[in-house]
């Protein structure tokens, strides 16, 4: 049996005071300790789910700051983006090096709690102190996201 290597590991330190926030990104560490781990025929499957679970989490955090008016707004996606496009290398070395595979997947975790530490608890501070953020759901304002992203 091969052992697990735990490139992620959940902790306090990461909690960024918003419920929602964090169940998504303890899904996003355990996803990716899960394609670390991954036994070659799982690969697609937990990509696949990584990259859907990214793409939805992304959209969450960046309705909220949409519709609050976050400062720091296009300095986060541009962040975001830089995952996404992580994540599409990711996908595209899959057929061809595992070991490049599990390569991208560090150098990807350590950026992942970076931005979590610093991007995502400095926008969810923001949010709690200048806005009544915790009384909303980020599905309320998915419209008001597509609506940004048309215009800018």
């Amino acid at each position: 049996m091969q052992e697990k290597f735990t490139v992620l590991k959940w902790g306090n330190n990461l909690s960024t005071g918003l419920n929602w926030q964090n169940e998504q990104h303890k899904t996003l560490v355990e996803q990716i300790n899960k394609l670390v781990n991954q036994e070659d025929d799982t690969l697609d499957d937990i990509l696949e789910f990584t990259k859907y679970y990214t793409a939805t989490h992304f959209r969450d955090e960046e309705a909220m700051m949409v519709h609050y008016d976050y400062p720091a707004l296009d300095a986060h996606i541009e962040e975001h983006g830089f995952f996404v496009n992580s994540m599409q290398e990711i996908f595209k070395e899959n057929q061809k090096d595992k070991i490049k595979i599990r390569k991208i997947l560090t150098e990807l975790s350590a950026w992942l709690m970076w931005h979590i530490k610093n991007s995502d608890k400095e926008q969810a501070d923001w949010l709690i102190k200048n806005t009544n953020i915790k009384n909303h759901q980020p599905t309320e304002f998915y419209e008001e996201l597509e609506n940004y992203r048309r215009n800018n």
